[in-house]
């Protein structure tokens, strides 16, 4: 959860650096300004915070890394109506179906556990997702558990 934070606050910090950029571009055309009233317009222009910002959308790509240098992928998405109205969302690929029984018991707790988050947080498509991807597991499960050892 801690890796999701600073992920989310480095999309934040990406989006103000945007524009900051954007605006310092503009204030650069206006030789009169000083550097100090150029801060000044790009810090409130890049506020999200303000009345009057449109409405946007912003979806990222991201990789986690977890325990023993495994990497995640997951997604990011940001949706900004105005300063009362927004949602923030990340998620992460859970992985391949491990091929042995302790391995496939610990993806199903793992899936078990985020179907169960998901729902109490009303993510339904994400419920959807680990929802099909228990009933996988489950399916192997009973599968490596009837073969003969």
């Amino acid at each position: 959860m801690r890796r999701i934070c600073i992920i989310s606050a480095s999309l934040w910090a990406c989006l103000t650096f945007s524009f900051l950029a954007i605006v310092a571009a503009v204030a650069a055309q206006d030789s009169q300004k000083t550097p100090m009233e150029w801060l000044t317009k790009a810090a409130n222009a890049s506020d999200i915070q303000v009345a009057g910002m449109p409405p946007f959308k912003m979806r990222a790509k991201v990789r986690i890394l977890g325990d023993k240098n495994q990497q995640y992928e997951g997604t990011f998405e940001l949706l900004w109506n105005s300063p009362t109205q927004w949602r923030e969302q990340a998620g992460a690929e859970v992985g391949a179906i491990p091929s042995d029984v302790a391995g496939t018991e610990r993806y199903l707790e793992i899936v078990s556990r985020r179907l169960t988050h998901a729902i109490a947080k009303h993510e339904f498509s994400n419920a959807r997702y680990y929802d099909q991807q228990e009933r996988k597991a489950r399916a192997l499960l009973a599968e490596l558990r009837a073969e003969p050892s």
